[in-house]
């Protein structure tokens, strides 16, 4: 029997840090240099897949980490999911890490929404 699977969706404005925070939880590994998460081009959209399996109070999880690029607002149907976010799965997470810079505070803004 496979672990119970949690997803997670980690969402942010662009270059605060997203996947380096990501990428330090799974492998405890700090990247020096910005990637960027979505390319140039508007229409690739989609979120990296991060896969770890956590104990927590004896129990085993597969977390599935959503590393997601700066979206404007958050899906309002599984249409709108599916044609945006090419199966990014954020309608359906167990929860969400919303991140922010503390030295950008239009950064927290984008976070708090209206």
């Amino acid at each position: 029997m496979s672990p119970p699977l949690v997803k997670v969706a980690v969402l942010g404005a662009s270059a605060v840090g997203k996947s380096t925070l990501l990428q330090q939880f799974v492998s405890a590994q700090f990247e020096e240099t910005h990637h960027p998460t979505t390319s140039s081009s508007s229409s690739d959209r989609r979120a990296h897949h991060l896969h770890i399996s956590v104990s927590l109070n004896g129990h085993l999880y597969t977390l599935r980490l959503l590393d997601m690029p700066a979206i404007r607002e958050f899906p309002t149907s599984s249409l709108a999911e599916w044609t945006e976010f090419q199966q990014a799965e954020l309608r359906t997470a167990h929860a969400y890490v919303f991140v922010f810079d503390l030295s950008t505070p239009a950064s927290f803004y984008y976070v708090k929404g209206k």
